[in-house]
């Protein structure tokens, strides 16, 4: 799963930033995921994506990075 951060605006010129991917293992890490996410997307360089591979883990992993990418749909 890739959540990407493309914060241009519609229009806007193209970034002169160099792509920077920051690759993320989860497995059984739901505790530290959110704080991972969120200070990945504070960064100051704009052209990022994170990269979430899981392995066969039993934890909400994977469910915390559906939120982040789909924050509209409803969360039971």
């Amino acid at each position: 799963m890739t959540i990407p951060r493309n914060t241009e605006q519609v229009g806007a010129a193209p970034s002169t930033q160099a792509p920077v991917s920051v690759v993320v293992p989860a497995f059984n890490d739901e505790n530290h995921l959110r704080e991972l996410i969120e200070s990945n997307q504070a960064q100051s360089h704009r052209n990022l994506e994170i990269i979430f591979t899981k392995d066969d883990g039993s934890d909400a992993s994977r469910d915390i990075v559906i939120i982040f990418l789909h924050p509209h749909l409803p969360h039971g």
